[in-house]
């Protein structure tokens, strides 16, 4: 065990201690290039390949730097998701995707990351969520090269050296200075890129945003573009949305869905040149996070509404419907922020609030979203203290579970009553009523009497004794 605590610390020395960047994995996909600090520009990436025989999913892997202790997220941009043999992947600063693509364009594979890498050195590693166990890893310093000049460090023949950065593409000797800033002309370095990047290939992009409202239409496109660059619009479209739904076109179109339920769905296209094609031309795919709405209608001013946003995303009402004696049609573009309210004014939605609890609010497809029921109008009448807890516990409840259990309560009150009647009556036999009544005046009659001895008897003053003689030993005649 000692022995190999030792090697252990003597790999890492070692490691730390070389004067140029070496690739630290052996996995099927590797760090093949990277700027850390471009020319001040610090447009921040990570290029790797796939060298193994088999497809893999970089969404699936997590990055890792060494100024920052989380595993970050690799999120499909543009491209593929799914790096074939041979075939690159490039990740992008989140922040800084504009600024890539515009210096290098959106072609290729293109992935995003919250990330930044240090411009004094550190390390590099790509891991499948343990970040003990990287699949690759790379360490570097400024005084590698590449160190705000253009450049950017690219593996060559086992090692990184400074090169003209080939994003997405087979790295290039001839293009970098060395460390002593003289050009590298080596003529022995083969300088032809791979045939995997030289072959053109068929892409997809899928466009959508990567939120969602449950029960609210999201809008998908794709771009496929064919072995020149060209746009395909015809062949076989299909998408499958996560949720069991596929759909399938027979040419390049925008498609919506609803999500009926909140979850983080995966969203697989693929294409196919033919109908009749048994393997796609090209995939890609995209996560959709879908969350459940918090809108509520907060208040009502004679036929002004209030809604509030109850939920920490904003959400665009576009589509959505306020119902009363007549509908209301939200407009696009119509948007409330997190926990924020609106007031719809009246002379927007020509409604004529007349019921309160007839005023709901609905979603895109027709479905009733939230109402502006009873127990709201119940809160503002004061009921009773045991009413008023109920309902202050079950506040944050659908508002059709709150009815239902008003409505639950009301009938077994009712049913309560009838049923106390119902003894009262049956406890009286039949035809005796008038005995009962003769009954009842007689015992009103003896409370009565009872009543005023006692009053009288509490009334007599207390008569001193004298001569042996008792109040007891008088007795009052009239």
């Amino acid at each position: 065990m000692l022995k190999k605590i030792l090697l252990t610390i003597l790999f890492i020395f070692f490691l730390a201690s070389a004067t140029s960047v070496q690739a630290a994995g052996t996995g099927s996909i590797i760090i093949s290039e990277f700027v850390y600090d471009l020319d001040g520009a610090d447009i921040d990436w990570v290029e790797v390949e796939n060298q193994g025989g088999a497809d893999l999913d970089l969404a699936s892997l997590k990055l890792l730097v060494s100024n920052s202790t989380s595993n970050h997220a690799i999120n499909n941009y543009s491209g593929s998701s799914i790096l074939g043999s041979g075939d690159y992947g490039v990740i992008v600063v989140s922040s800084l995707i504009s600024n890539y693509t515009s210096k290098w364009g959106n072609a290729g594979n293109i992935f995003t990351s919250s990330f930044t890498l240090s411009n004094a050195g550190g390390k590099i590693e790509i891991n499948n969520g343990d970040k003990a166990s990287p699949v690759d890893s790379v360490t570097y310093s400024s005084g590698d090269g590449a160190a705000g000049d253009g450049q950017s460090l690219s593996l060559i023949s086992g090692s990184f050296s400074p090169e003209d950065p080939t994003p997405g593409e087979a790295n290039v000797s001839g293009g970098g200075n060395n460390q002593d800033g003289t050009l590298d002309n080596n003529e022995n370095t083969n300088t032809n890129p791979s045939p995997s990047q030289t072959e053109p290939k068929i892409s997809a992009e899928i466009i959508s945003k990567d939120t969602a409202i449950a029960k609210v239409p999201i809008n998908f496109d794709i771009k496929v573009l064919g072995l020149n660059k060209e746009i395909l619009t015809t062949g076989k479209f299909v998408w499958n949305f996560g949720d069991l739904t596929v759909s399938v076109f027979n040419q390049s179109q925008k498609t919506g869905h609803i999500y009926d339920y909140p979850g983080d769905y995966v969203v697989v296209f693929e294409y196919y040149g033919n109908a009749s094609d048994s393997e796609p031309k090209a995939a890609t795919r995209a996560t959709i996070k879908v969350s459940l709405a918090e809108v509520i209608i907060s208040n009502v001013f004679g036929n002004s509404v209030e809604l509030n946003n109850k939920g920490k995303s904003e959400i665009d009402l576009g589509g959505w419907l306020l119902s009363a004696d007549k509908s209301f049609t939200i407009p696009g573009n119509t948007i409330i922020l997190a926990g924020k309210k609106i007031v719809l004014s009246p002379e927007v939605t020509r409604l004529n609030i007349i019921d309160k609890n007839n005023l709901k609010l609905l979603y895109p497809n027709g479905e009733v979203a939230y109402v502006y029921g009873s127990s709201l109008e119940i809160i503002e009448e004061k009921p009773k203290a045991k009413a008023e807890s109920i309902i202050a516990k079950d506040e944050t409840k659908p508002i059709t579970e709150q009815i239902q259990t008003e409505q639950i309560q009301i009938e077994q009150t009712e049913s309560e009553k009838q049923s106390l009647s119902a003894s009262a009556i049956k406890s009286i036999p039949a035809g005796d009523s008038k005995s009962i009544y003769l009954a009842g005046l007689a015992g009103l009659i003896i409370i009565g009497i009872g009543s005023v001895f006692l009053l009288r008897k509490k009334s007599k003053p207390d008569i001193p004794e004298a001569g042996g003689l008792k109040a007891d030993d008088f007795e009052i005649t009239e």
